[in-house]
């Protein structure tokens, strides 16, 4: 073994020489060759003996990686997409205080993004939020664990917040509910937990390029709180040591439904993904009846969404899971936590918590920043790896665990037995190890996972959001950083800014070059003016950005009255080199002939340590339109037909993992598909009106479907070709279809090819054609009720009411009448008015067109007719006279003679005007008489019906006289006289007036 190489260092290459060489399989080995090729150097350089069991360690741990490298964000907590369980939290600490869940985005992008919230188990979209450049927003869950929660009045865990909803132990969120847990299969008629949830983010206009985010999961019930930083890609992982302690035992005084537990809860990212759990303890089960033992493997099947919840059978830190192990054949999120969590076992207690990292990002050197606990505040140190763990830390302490999943704590202030407290501990093991942080103010706690120092994790920019304002609040930032990087703070509080950080403010950790945040540098829960270390008041819900051009590890702790909140907001894994295509940052892509390709690559130590080449054999085809030093560059590919090519990014890490050959190479692949040529006419024939005929002409391409789609004013219709000149060898090139213009003017209206190759690539080609018009005739009467059924000799007046544009008009009647060709402009024949004849005995029709014109020029003229048909009945008259004379002495006889004309079966009535009438079809002898001493007269009236019984017509004959019969009697004066004597004779007889008497 090389002088100055211990076990220690011997792994530490061999760690070194498995990532270098896991970076260059990616494109060049498979995953076995990498393991024997990094083991024979391992054996030959340094003389390690590598046990099978670590061989089995670092095949899974491979599988991560090549999982990992496919990611294009550069693995930090900023990430696209986050798995996440909440964890079932007992809210009997103030039941009147409610149970607020926000998640707390934040965008580190310059575009503006949209983030969806859904539970994909479930099937279920829970919401969305946009957010521009550098914006953060809350997400409000607290409906979905709370009922009657009025979203619209966000909670505040106040005293007198007036929408604290109610408990609700059903609710579809929170994880391992009471009589829920433990459910490892799900057993008939029983369906698995679904409460997985799924954030992602994607850019709102697609051209763009980054959606990058950070969340954090709130739970802020005012006594039992804690923040739960989601870690997106890093929580992902196939293989797990839980770091949760097993020292500090939860409050029993809230045991009571949901009672306060610890647990850890499994959510999948993909579907049949088989897990194996192997607890330190036992787990309860659905109902609570009959635990999982401790140490004995669970073995249990995930779908995307589903979840599983490993909870303790009571309060008990010797019960807790500490050390557990979970395995599993595809990636998978694990949440912990310890629900009312008491360090001091005689103070105060809260909830504790974390999203997880998997062991693959775990490191043997930690700096751990104390917070401000009056309580014993304690780093709890898990073993990872099989075999004895050795650690060393700040003061010449140090221990030895004797296998995975072993644990220890250390002590960092007075009450946990250490004085003077330590600061900032510094941490070194020869093996990886966990690290998990119990911190927080006074005698109120949080937990959260500490990230190793010893590769180049950390953020370059962080953002987080201050959700506590009561006036007892306290805010805490722990930073920790590279000596080189603390005087280069950049700090945004809203829209102030940027300040810095003095660097006066920070400290050395020990021998290293790290540096931290002194304790109490950053605080006040407002920001108080005259502070020394005052920058900006910090309101409620401000959003505070550091920015530093080099790495560092952030924490807050957050406290209010009664509760406390703890996390880290930065990278938890190494930068590796990656590359990607396209904006969805795949491993390889299509495109189409033409397209801008987005070439992507990470792990640059600045935004220009890359350098692209084109490997194909035609440069002509390549057509750069961005720098090439750049992450992402951009290029535009114009093959002559299909092509496959890669490129190579040349990059320079910042870390890089063999300083003897600083860069690194990777090789994404670009399949372009060939130019699809759009080749085709539509043209109006001169000969139609609307609507019009148009003959669409195209010369098709193989393999390339077309979509037709016609625009006129009835809509869109959608024609689809598809040419396979394999299948069909005479493909149809020619169609004749017909466009509406229903509209009074001549309109525009667009024929659009969509041509595409199995809609991979598509060209889309719009022709706009003018389609006249067409002359839409339209007639009406004003007859009354627009009575078009008539009597011979009647009238009707029609209306021209054509509402399209037309030239000129002409009106038939079909009896033989028809209007001179008028012009538009002739307003009086607009409306006229015929007359209609029947002379026949039956019914006849007559058809009344009126005709428009419109004249288009050269493409002919538009001809429309509109008709009403007319029917008028059957002809009838009546006729009838007298026989004789009119005129007579009563009594007088006259002799009627019918001789009217029409239908026989007409029907008759006569009103002789004396009384009598008849229905006789023929003529009668009446009599008239007189009495009277006055001549009379009568009418005679003759009305006949025609057989419909819809046309009568009459006649009448007047002035029928009848005079009296005279009767004549008279009589002397006297009755006798002398000769000479006169008589006066007195005239008694009734004599009709006018009469003379002789």
């Amino acid at each position: 073994m090389p002088p100055g190489l211990n076990v220690v260092n011997c792994k530490a290459v061999y760690a070194k020489c498995v990532i270098s060489l896991m970076n260059d399989a990616f494109n060049y080995f498979n995953k076995w060759t990498c393991i024997k090729i990094c083991y024979k150097l391992a054996l030959i350089y340094f003389g390690c003996l590598i046990s099978l069991t670590e061989m089995r360690f670092m095949k899974n741990k491979l599988l991560l990686f090549i999982f990992l490298l496919n990611s294009f964000i550069g693995f930090s907590q900023v990430d696209t997409v986050f798995w996440f369980v909440v964890p079932e939290v007992s809210w009997q600490h103030s039941p009147d205080k409610g149970e607020p869940v926000f998640f707390r985005v934040s965008s580190l992008s310059t575009n503006t993004v949209i983030v969806k919230f859904e539970m994909p188990a479930l099937d279920s979209v829970l919401g969305e939020i946009e957010l521009k450049p550098f914006q953060s927003k809350n997400f409000d869950a607290t409906y979905l664990v709370r009922d009657n929660y009025n979203i619209n009045n966000p909670a505040t865990g106040a005293d007198n917040d007036p929408n604290k909803g109610l408990a609700n132990d059903a609710n579809i969120l929170e994880s391992g509910l009471p009589g829920m847990e433990g459910v490892y299969q799900p057993a008939p008629g029983r369906l698995a937990e679904k409460r997985g949830l799924k954030i992602s983010s994607r850019s709102k206009f697609p051209s763009t390029k980054t959606n990058e985010i950070t969340v954090y999961c709130d739970r802020f019930n005012k006594n039992n709180k804690d923040l739960f930083s989601l870690k997106g890609k890093n929580a992902l992982g196939y293989d797990f040591t839980i770091p949760g302690q097993i020292s500090e035992p939860i409050v029993s005084s809230i045991t009571s439904n949901p009672a306060t537990l610890c647990a850890f809860d499994i959510v999948a990212s993909q579907d049949n993904t088989k897990i194996t759990i192997t607890p330190t303890s036992p787990m309860k089960k659905e109902g609570n009846v009959n635990p999982w033992p401790a140490g004995v493997p669970l073995e249990i099947v995930l779908y995307r969404g589903e979840t599983f919840s490993c909870v303790s059978i009571d309060y008990q830190a010797t019960n807790f899971f500490g050390g557990s192990t979970v395995t599993s054949d595809k990636p998978i999120a694990i949440t912990w936590k310890d629900d009312s969590l008491q360090p001091g076992q005689d103070g105060g207690y809260d909830l504790a918590g974390d999203q997880l990292i998997p062991d693959i990002l775990t490191g043997k050197e930690y700096l751990v920043m104390r917070g401000q606990l009056g309580d014993p505040e304690y780093a709890y140190v898990t073993a990872v790896e099989s075999g004895t763990t050795t650690v060393e830390y700040t003061g010449g302490g140090s221990f030895t665990l004797s296998d995975r999943g072993k644990q220890k704590r250390i002590g960092m202030n007075v009450a946990a037995g250490v004085n003077p407290a330590i600061d900032a501990l510094h941490i070194l093991a020869d093996k990886r190890i966990h690290v998990l942080h119990i911190t927080g103010t006074g005698s109120e706690v949080g937990g959260g996972v500490v990230p190793t120092i010893d590769l180049c994790t950390g953020s370059k920019d962080v953002s987080i959001v201050r959700s506590l304002t009561d006036s007892g609040d306290a805010f805490y930032i722990n930073i920790m950083t590279d000596s080189a990087n603390i005087g280069d703070f950049k700090v945004y509080v809203g829209s102030q800014g940027p300040d810095s950080l003095n660097p006066a403010w920070f400290s050395r950790c020990d021998t290293t070059d790290w540096y931290y945040l002194t304790s109490n540098n950053f605080t006040n829960a407002k920001g108080t003016s005259g502070n020394p270390y005052y920058i900006h008041s910090i309101g409620k819900d401000s959003v505070i950005r550091f920015i530093n051009p080099g790495r560092f590890h952030l924490s807050v702790i957050e406290n209010s009255s009664g509760g406390c909140k703890y996390g880290y907001f930065s990278s938890f894994s190494v930068d590796t080199v990656g590359s990607s295509v396209g904006s969805d940052a795949g491993n390889s892509a299509n495109y189409c002939w033409g397209d801008i390709v987005q070439l992507n690559a990470s792990g640059g130590k600045t935004d220009t340590s890359y350098y692209w080449e084109f490997l194909g054999s035609d440069p002509l085809i390549n057509e750069w339109i961005s720098r090439r030093d750049t992450s992402p560059a951009y290029v535009r590919l114009k093959p002559n037909g299909a092509l496959v090519t890669n490129y190579r990014v040349t990059v320079t890490p910042e870390c890089p993992l063999d300083p003897d050959n600083p860069t690194e190479y990777r090789e994404p692949e670009v399949k372009v598909y060939e130019k699809i040529e759009l080749n085709w006419t539509a043209t109006v024939l001169a000969d139609s009106c609307s609507p019009a005929k148009v003959e669409i002409e195209n010369n098709p391409q193989a393999w390339v479907n077309y979509i037709w789609t016609i625009n006129d004013s009835e809509g869109s219709k959608e024609i689809e070709h598809k040419i396979t000149y394999l299948e069909n060898p005479v493909a149809i090139t020619n169609m004749i279809e017909y466009m509406d213009n229903t509209t009074l003017s001549t309109q525009s209206y667009d024929i659009e090819v969509v041509a595409n190759q199995n809609y991979q690539c598509q060209e889309t080609q719009v022709t706009t054609l003018q389609i006249f018009p067409n002359c839409i005739a339209a007639i009406d009467t004003v007859a009354p009720n627009n009575e078009v059924v008539i009597c011979s000799g009647d009238s009707i007046t029609f209306q021209n009411i054509t509402a399209s544009a037309f030239d000129q008009f002409i009106w038939d009647f079909g009896d033989g009448y028809r209007s001179p060709l008028l012009d538009s402009t002739v307003a009086n024949m607009v409306s006229v008015t015929h007359t209609f004849t029947n002379n026949l005995e039956k019914d006849t029709t007559y058809s009344v067109w009126l005709s428009v014109y419109k004249y288009n020029g050269g493409l002919g003229t538009c001809i429309d007719s509109a008709e009403i048909v007319v029917t008028v009945h059957d002809n009838i008259k009546a006729l009838f006279s007298p026989d004789g004379a009119s005129t007579g002495c009563n009594p007088l006889n006259v002799d009627f003679v019918d001789f009217s004309i029409g239908n026989p079966a007409k029907t008759y009535y006569w009103d002789y005007g004396n009384g009598i009438t008849s229905t006789n079809t023929s003529g009668e002898i009446i009599q008239y008489e007189n009495t009277g001493i006055s001549p009379l007269s009568y009418d005679a009236k003759l009305v006949i019906t025609s057989v419909n019984g819809n046309c009568k017509d009459s006649l009448t004959i007047k002035n029928i006289t009848v005079y009296p019969q005279p009767e004549v009697y008279f009589s002397p004066d006297v009755d006798s006289i002398c000769n000479g004597d006169s008589i006066t004779y007195t005239i008694d007889s009734l004599i009709p007036a006018g009469v003379p008497v002789t």
